[in-house]
């Protein structure tokens, strides 16, 4: 069990790694993993919200366009 443990440990250091390499900011990761999963759910709706409302203006630009 412990070599199991370690070689998931190993597996996400090196992922971890591999990904700053390629120019992740994994400070954001942590940043939202240190959320409770409430929080994280309310962030979600937010940028949701945000989504919908990005595509109903761009729907709006395009039939005032297209008049």
């Amino acid at each position: 069990m412990v070599k199991i443990k370690k070689a998931i440990h190993k597996n996400t250091k090196d992922a971890i790694e591999r990904a700053k390499e390629d120019g992740i900011d994994i400070t954001l990761l942590h940043e939202n993993l240190s959320r409770t999963p409430t929080e994280r759910i309310e962030n979600f709706l937010r940028w949701l919200e945000f989504a919908k409302e990005l595509r109903k203006a761009k729907q709006k630009k395009e039939k005032i366009n297209s008049h």
